[in-house]
Parts: C-alpha cells; structure tokens; sequence
C-alpha cells in the first residue's frame, strides 16, 4: 500500500517542478539499467526509462505550461502548486508499477482539471512518485483548494488502485 501525503508549495514553481525531474532522481544509474535490462523479461529499451510523465502539460516544458495557465487566468500570486508524495516500501513495487499507478491516481485525483507532472524517483530503496500540480485550474482558473475531504479521497485513491 502506498503511503501518501501533499502540501502546499507558497514559493517557487521552478524549485519544485526542477527537483521532481531531476534526472538523478527518474533515470536509471548504469548500474540500475544493467541490472533491470538483466531481469526485465521484455529487454524494455533503456534509453527511453525515464518515469516522468506530464498530464495536461509537456513533461519537457511543465513549468512554461503551468505558469502559461497561471497567467492566462490573472493568478500567480499565492499558493504556486501543490506538492504530493506516494511512496512504497522496498521492494513492493517495480519502478514501472510505481509510475503506472502514479500516473492513474494523478489521472483520477486531478486530471479533469489541473496540470499535473508525475515523477517517480528511482534514487532510494523506497520507490516514490512525486505530484506538481498547479493551483490553477486549465479549465476555468479556479485556484486548487486543499481540504481534509480532498486528502481522504487521494488516500481512498490509492489504497484502490494499490489493491
């Protein structure tokens, strides 16, 4: 099961769109890639693993498309994205499951509405996603509005897709 947990990025949208893609944290090291080239059934081409994936944004130009929305709609002020985390335990998920199931809960929590990057960080022992997702809504501007409520469907969420 997946843990999770979200907060509220008040500063730069640079900063945290930067650290979830950095590729130190989403490609494979040369070690990783010949040991998951060695055990991958399939022989996935290694130069295309990379667990970064935009919805409702170009994974390559997230921040530009994000703040593109922001200004559109007249909002760059306060509260510049949100910043989740879905992490699992050694082991129990492989590094395509973890972005898969990233991908979807992103898809099903904010998809209708907001731009999301999802990046999983294959750089620890524990596989984790990480969510930017933009305050402002693409579809009608309105700002992303944290509640208890929310949090609890993001758990339901993924506890569901976990299963």
């Amino acid at each position: 099961m997946g843990i999770t947990k979200i907060k509220a990025v008040k500063d730069s949208l640079s900063r945290i769109v930067g650290y979830a893609e950095n590729p130190e944290k989403t490609h494979y090291s040369d070690m990783q890639q010949v040991l998951h080239y060695a055990d991958n059934q399939e022989k996935v081409n290694m130069e295309q693993t990379m667990y970064v994936t935009g919805l409702h944004c170009r994974r390559e130009h997230a921040y530009e498309d994000m703040m593109y929305t922001k200004r559109h709609f007249n909002k760059t002020g306060g509260n510049v994205a949100y910043h989740c985390i879905q992490s699992f335990k050694t082991g129990e998920v492989t590094p395509e499951l973890c972005h898969q199931l990233g991908v979807e809960l992103a898809q099903r929590m904010w998809g209708d509405r907001f731009q999301v990057l999802v990046a999983t960080h294959l750089n620890t022992d524990c596989l984790h996603n990480h969510f930017v997702i933009n305050a402002v809504s693409y579809v009608d501007g309105k700002k992303y509005e944290q509640r208890r409520s929310q949090y609890q469907d993001l758990r339901r969420i993924s506890d569901q897709l976990c299963r």
